[in-house]
């Protein structure tokens, strides 16, 4: 008996270890709900140790891995493209249709012959056209974002540091670029990045539920 005891503790320790460090400030909440569901003073001492836990570093052998972007792309919905693109001599009007009929926020521009990378256009900059900076029979490398400028990430990037990324720079849309080349793979959105977390959080607190109910 005890030692099945020992066994629920390490293995509910260890999900709300995982739980808590990425819930961040809400982590205090998460150890209370625990605690409250577990009057046993073995369970509740494991409780207490997630607290440390979670704020053990990243190269600690407690840290858990952080979902990266390649995981985000793998899991996400079927049958969505990574990527459409538009010519850069394309009218912004054509992208606008295009970004409508796949229901998406942005396109990524390729050269016109080369079909090389060249640059992403968003719906933010369909806006210059109400505002008469350009007309809609303009060329969309009149409003993109040229690849000089881009911020981009790496699918290896952990999917909190785009997040962070995108919040920083005011963006909604992070190109996707493989490693050692100028081809984008992806495009995330900060959509994909909390749909992941979110979906995440959701199996770790149903895999938290299924150790404290001890319907293992």
């Amino acid at each position: 008996m005890f030692q099945r005891q020992i066994s629920i503790t390490r293995a509910l320790s260890s999900s709300l270890a995982s739980v808590a460090s990425r819930l961040g400030g809400k982590s205090n909440v998460l150890v209370a709900a625990a605690r409250s569901c577990v009057p046993n003073p073995t369970l509740s001492s494991a409780v207490n140790l997630t607290q440390t836990r979670a704020q053990s570093t990243t190269g600690s052998t407690s840290a858990v891995p952080e979902p990266t972007v390649a995981d985000l792309l793998s899991n996400r919905h079927a049958g969505k493209q990574n990527v459409l693109t538009i010519p850069m001599d394309a009218t912004i009007q054509s992208a606008a249709r295009l970004m409508m009929s796949h229901k998406i926020g942005s396109l990524v521009v390729t050269d016109s012959k080369s079909k090389e990378f060249q640059g992403i256009i968003t719906e933010r900059d369909l806006l210059k056209v109400a505002e008469g900076v350009v007309n809609r029979d303009s060329p969309v490398s009149e409003i993109m974002t040229g690849r000089n400028k881009i911020v981009a990430c790496s699918p290896t990037d952990s999917i909190i540091s785009v997040m962070t990324l995108i919040n920083n720079n005011n963006i909604r849309h992070v190109p996707v670029l493989q490693a050692g080349a100028n081809k984008v793979e992806a495009v995330v959105s900060i959509k994909d990045c909390i749909d992941h977390v979110i979906k995440e959080h959701q199996k770790e607190m149903e895999q938290m539920k299924t150790f404290v109910s001890g319907s293992y």
